[in-house]
């Protein structure tokens, strides 16, 4: 699934109308642009692919683009699909739907068989001046459980390391099996809807 699609789809749950809300998360694994281009609109920095993004408005840019709010109202906003919060301005937000970009931060080692963090693909000044490589282990993945537990309803996820997205689609298929083989035993007809 290319993330533009992925995107697409998330937009298609941001229902203002009926006060249903989704929202776009990453961790910090892009710059955060403190000026707005050249025409005046925020740079998009958040870039999977052919896709880019913007970050929620920076605190330093005083005069945003039209339709924009600055950072601390990113979560309020109905249409605020147009920018991608980080964990700063998610963390004690709850959405009906949330989308979580796990960034290059995160990665699957076939080698070593397991998922290990890059401190040197994170962006947070704060974190990456200030904590050993164990702590940023311990850190980031905590970021991302924070992340992926805002959404009230679901959460859709994003991987950009193609190793960890297949080791993460390997480990919701061995769960899904393990799943129907209690629903048989318990007969209960149907799984929960399989959408991942």
């Amino acid at each position: 699934m290319t993330f533009a699609f992925y995107y697409k789809e998330l937009c298609g749950l941001d229902k203002p109308e009926i006060n249903q809300t989704a929202r776009l998360t990453a961790g910090f694994c892009w710059d955060w642009s403190t000026r707005l281009d050249s025409n005046g609109e925020f740079v998009k920095d958040v870039q999977i692919g052919d896709f880019a993004i913007p970050w929620e408005s920076h605190e330093k840019i005083v005069k945003l683009p039209q339709g924009y709010v600055p950072w601390k109202k990113w979560a309020y906003r109905p249409e605020d699909l147009k920018q991608c919060g980080c964990i700063y301005t998610a963390q004690g937000f709850e959405f009906d739907y949330v989308g979580v970009i796990i960034g290059p931060d995160m990665k699957y080692d076939p080698v070593l068989g397991k998922v290990v963090t890059d401190k040197t693909a994170n962006k947070d000044p704060q974190l990456t001046r200030n904590s050993s490589t164990q702590d940023f282990d311990a850190y980031c993945r905590n970021i991302y459980r924070v992340l992926m537990s805002r959404g009230m309803k679901g959460c859709y996820v994003y991987i950009c390391d193609d190793a960890l997205r297949e080791h993460f689609e390997e480990q919701l298929a061995h769960m899904r099996r393990l799943l129907r083989e209690e629903y048989a035993e318990a007969n209960v007809p149907n799984l929960p809807s399989e959408q991942a």
